[in-house]
């Protein structure tokens, strides 16, 4: 029986690895932001309101588009088919959240939200984002970072797909400005640490797959080389050579005796 039950999980794993390695970074997202944010919310933290923030509206309604990162996060790992691939997101998606919860740490910022009264259903749902989700852990905003991440890694299974989240995640961008969750400034230093994210991993095993061309086009001009060019070397020299030998031979049979001193 716990043979049958090991082979049934198995299965499972091997036919799921993508999705289900999907939700446990998911798990891994949101369990370590509200531990963090748990830790550090009583911590002094600092305001990061610019002139552009104050003049930017609050918009409860945006709260449905700021809800969407989360099927953005999860749709690469419905789309991958690759282990290697795989493990590159995996690698890739860590990086993001590491880097983040450093800054967190490290950087405390909080945001001082508006006051409003529940007078709709949007209104509803951003009271509930309100009272779930602590005021801290905003620089950067993660939410940005994780859409932005997930976008560019989709664009590289798919240009189509990759394109729509790129356009849903500056939309994501937008949103956390409107519902106030967010400085701008978080959303700018977001988009860079996912960009660079991506850059280090996704590009970086673009250059190797490029090295490995490169190298096996090397490999075939060697190949080249060796079956044309070094028999017609081997042909030039040995041609060569046999000419110097006769013209050796010939200087040889063509010059007069030598005699001695008294011409002996």
């Amino acid at each position: 029986m716990k043979k049958s039950t090991h082979s049934f999980w198995q299965l499972i794993w091997s036919h799921n690895l993508y999705i289900i390695g999907g939700a446990i970074l998911f798990g891994l997202w949101t369990g370590g932001y509200f531990l963090v944010g748990y830790l550090t919310v009583n911590e002094p933290a600092a305001r990061l309101t610019s002139a552009l923030d104050q003049s930017i509206p609050f918009k409860p309604k945006f709260v449905w588009f700021y809800m969407t990162l989360y099927p953005v996060f999860l749709i690469p790992f419905l789309s991958v088919r690759d282990r290697q691939f795989f493990k590159l997101m995996a690698y890739a998606y860590t990086t993001v959240m590491v880097l983040c919860y450093t800054i967190f740490f490290v950087f405390p910022v909080i945001m001082d939200r508006p006051a409003f009264e529940v007078v709709d259903f949007s209104t509803w749902a951003l009271k509930k984002f309100y009272n779930n989700d602590p005021p801290v852990n905003c620089f950067p905003s993660m939410h940005v970072a994780m859409a932005t991440l997930a976008s560019l890694t989709l664009y590289e299974i798919s240009r189509r797909q990759g394109i729509f989240c790129l356009a849903l995640t500056l939309v994501i961008g937008v949103s956390t400005v409107l519902t106030k969750e967010h400085y701008v400034a978080d959303v700018l230093v977001a988009i860079v640490i996912a960009v660079l994210a991506y850059y280090a991993y996704f590009r970086q095993r673009i250059t190797a797959l490029l090295s490995a061309r490169l190298e096996s086009i090397e490999a075939r001009v060697d190949a080249e080389i060796e079956e044309h060019l070094e028999p017609l070397v081997k042909k030039i020299v040995s041609e060569e050579v046999a000419r110097l030998l006769f013209e050796e031979k010939k200087k040889r049979n063509g010059s007069p005796p030598t005699t001695g001193k008294n011409g002996q």
